[in-house]
């Protein structure tokens, strides 16, 4: 039986990924000053300057200290002001629960895969 428990635990875990990457893709008419994409306002993922065309990628940032459930939030800023805001996926227990977002921001959506 404490065999069994420590496999639950390690499969369990081992389904968790650590930091999700992101890949942003702009695919509108214009620049964006900046994109954020985060879990937590104390430590967004900022990218800057993303013209049209471009792709911006890196990974999402979570706080050790948040152990809640939440989604993910992202803004566009243009002219300094926020553009657009969108939240979307899923976290449990302060965990991804995916590897990877692909985001294509297009002129009237924003589309997401998961991965």
């Amino acid at each position: 039986m404490k065999y069994f428990s420590v496999f639950v635990i390690l499969l369990l875990t081992s389904c968790l990924y650590d930091n999700p990457r992101v890949r942003i893709t702009n695919y509108t008419d214009s620049k964006f000053d900046s994109i954020k994409v985060f879990t937590s306002l104390h430590l967004p993922t900022i990218f800057y300057d993303i013209e049209p065309e471009k792709v911006a990628t890196g990974k999402i940032l979570f706080d050790k200290i948040n152990q809640n459930d939440g989604s993910y939030s992202l803004l566009t800023f243009k002219n300094g002001k926020i553009d657009r805001q969108i939240n979307f996926g899923y976290y449990s227990n302060g965990y991804p629960l995916d590897q990877k977002f692909k985001i294509n921001i297009k002129n009237d959506t924003i589309i997401i895969h998961y991965k």
